[in-house]
């Protein structure tokens, strides 16, 4: 399954639909796509289409419809028809996840032997909406991985391969080459050993000025020392290659790193890891909308990814959204709980609270009201001693600056 989008910045929807049409086998009229229309005929699609563009706001290089192509190859063991069907379907199930809101029609194409196609013409903005609606490269991504993974469970009778969800290895590939490179540069004891390491190895490297680049040989990659964060031990190796320094006296441990080499204790280094995650955690928790503030359409989509995907991200992250919220206001109220009441000045007492306190004092030692008295009161003095020291240098300034401005107008 291939999935494709084309943007147009000029607003060419005659052109496109009658390319989508003249390519339609006539047998196939059934197929004809139309969403969000009112109109049947091609030049009620199109007027509203044009209609629905003008509402957009004008700018520069601005988009005004998407052409899209949902391509299958075709299966042995299924009739013509019954893949028809099944790729209509397909069409029906992305336009609602891609375009909820917008306009979009289309046809099946079916001269190819290999594959079955449908050309979208999809508008940029919702019905009677002025802003564009767009997929970043990431979102449009997600959705085609989402779409072949749908279709794959769906509809296994169409024996599609597994294109776009696809296992990338070039990530593991490439850890696993840092890996082999870290030991190659820590145990090598000469140059010589270097190399036949490196050829053991399925790798090679070259150095042009001051630009070192290795070679993966199993996979082809070129990667710079750079970017593969060995820097720090290529420049160890070569000083133990020239004797120039020992290891130990060009590397200044940190405690953390002496406790990780003499003591084995990675402790710090867990806690920096579990940091981190919790910090990506969190972040990633953050975009997550309420429910409340969703429209339709993402309510639709989040739906859709818990029954068919079995993806509850999103409603985890709203739970973990709403633990912290709780923890945070509990943390709160036990700081409000723990502040120290008001304590009124003798004088202000009634005789109640006088004997109260008194007692308080005589019988079980308790001053607290005493000292907190004493605490207000030494602060209201700090208080008036900083506001009269304020005062006086305001008023120095002032005299300052009018003796300078009496003694420029004598000159």
């Amino acid at each position: 399954m291939i999935i494709k989008s084309m943007s147009r910045k000029e607003g060419s929807f005659s052109q496109l639909y009658e390319y989508m049409e003249k390519g339609a086998n006539r047998d196939d009229d059934k197929y004809r796509f139309i969403y969000n229309c009112f109109g049947r005929k091609k030049e009620q699609v199109l007027n509203e289409f044009q209609n629905n563009s003008e509402q957009l706001k004008q700018r520069k290089n601005g988009v005004y419809l998407y052409h899209e192509i949902i391509s299958i190859s075709r299966s042995k063991n299924l009739s013509n028809e019954a893949q028809k069907k099944a790729l209509y379907e397909i069409v029906q199930e992305y336009t609602k996840r891609r375009a909820f809101g917008n306009l979009a029609c289309g046809y099946m194409h079916d001269e190819k032997d290999n594959n079955l196609h449908f050309h979208l013409m999809i508008s940029s903005n919702e019905v009677g909406k002025s802003n564009r609606t767009s997929l970043r490269k990431k979102e449009f991504s997600t959705l085609k991985v989402e779409m072949e993974k749908w279709v794959l469970m769906k509809y296994p009778e169409l024996e599609q391969a597994k294109i776009i969800s696809k296992k990338n290895h070039y990530k593991d590939n490439k850890e696993e080459f840092i890996d082999s490179l870290q030991s190659i540069l820590s145990t090598s004891k000469s140059r010589e050993d270097f190399h036949k390491l490196l050829e053991n190895n399925q790798a090679s490297y070259k150095v042009r000025g001051k630009t070192i680049t290795f070679t993966n040989g199993k996979t082809g990659k070129k990667h710079r020392l750079n970017t593969l964060g060995l820097g720090g031990e290529y420049a160890l190796m070569e000083a133990r290659f020239e004797g120039k320094e020992n290891i130990f006296e060009k590397v200044k441990p940190s405690k953390k790193t002496a406790d990780e080499w003499l003591k084995g204790d990675f402790t710090e280094r867990k806690k920096q890891a579990t940091r981190e995650k919790y910090r990506k955690q969190n972040k990633a928790d953050k975009k997550v909308k309420p429910e409340e503030d969703q429209n339709f359409k993402e309510k639709v989509q989040e739906t859709a990814n818990e029954w068919i995907f079995g993806d509850f991200t999103a409603r985890e992250s709203r739970a973990r959204s709403k633990k912290a919220k709780e923890r945070m206001d509990s943390w709160r109220q036990n700081q409000e709980n723990n502040a120290d009441e008001f304590v009124l000045s003798r004088e202000d007492q009634t005789t109640t609270e006088n004997i109260k306190e008194t007692a308080k004092e005589w019988i079980q030692g308790d001053f607290t009201n005493r000292d907190s008295r004493t605490a207000k009161e030494e602060a209201k003095e700090r208080l008036a001693q900083f506001r009269a020291d304020k005062e006086k240098t305001k008023q120095k300034k002032k005299e300052n600056a009018h003796q300078n401005k009496k003694g420029g107008k004598t000159m």
